[in-house]
């Protein structure tokens, strides 16, 4: 009954989360996206009006910038969405690389791993926003053309993995909560996370939990390279 209780208190828990992170998004795209959209068209207008070569040039630099926004806003819409369903870790995992990859300008390449019993519902929610936190970074910041994304799991012990071939630069930067925040996820799976520069370019983030027998040497990595299925562009 313990068990079952506290099973069941999770659920509840892991549901009102996901409904705060519904209702955050439909704040997001009905208030602040419209407002953003609507200054744009302000933008336009004031372009249009002026006949003055740099006022014309400013308001063309700002409705990119605008713009720019406004995708940034559109992808955290998309993350605050996407939840672990009946599908659990596997199947959400690749339904948000299948449709990231429409949108982003690098491949993702997709490899899995999975066996033994299932992870639970908070694991699987946790490992993905590790997920998406590192995927976001690479897509705002590393300019890369390839990501490569590995989670093999046996049901204890777990190996997430995120790399690209990317700027670098892997070191935390100041004030950076994406990071900090990933790293308290992993700890409340017990797991460490490691970034670290990749070798031949790029940033590797990588999760473990337990001893997994996928501890990837050099000659491995490329193994499993071999193995990822592209994803798109």
């Amino acid at each position: 009954m313990r068990l079952d209780t506290a099973d069941l208190f999770e659920r509840v828990r892991l549901l009102a989360t996901a409904e705060e992170r519904n209702r955050i998004a439909r704040d997001m795209h009905d208030g602040v996206a419209q407002e953003i959209v609507a200054l744009g068209y302000l933008v336009d207008e004031i372009s249009d009006l002026s006949n003055e070569p740099e006022v014309r040039t400013t308001a063309e630099t700002l409705r990119g910038e605008l713009t720019r926004v406004v995708t940034e806003l559109r992808f955290s819409i998309f993350d605050l969405r996407h939840q672990v369903a009946d599908t659990h870790l596997s199947g959400a995992l690749s339904e948000y690389v299948r449709q990231l990859a429409q949108d982003a300008d690098f491949q993702v390449n997709l490899m899995l791993d999975v066996s033994g019993p299932t992870l639970s519902q908070r694991a699987e929610t946790q490992l993905l926003r590790i997920a998406q936190e590192a995927i976001g970074n690479v897509r705002k910041h590393a300019h890369a053309s390839s990501v490569w994304v590995t989670l093999c799991t046996d049901g204890s012990d777990v190996l997430l993995q995120i790399e690209d071939d990317g700027v670098g630069n892997a070191a935390p930067k100041e004030r950076h909560w994406g990071l900090q925040t990933m790293t308290e996820r992993a700890s409340s799976l017990g797991a460490t996370l490691d970034v670290s520069p990749r070798p031949g370019g790029g940033t590797t983030v990588r999760l473990a939990r337990g001893n997994p027998p996928w501890a990837l040497s050099p000659t491995t990595e490329g193994e499993l390279h071999e193995h990822h299925s592209a994803v798109g562009r």
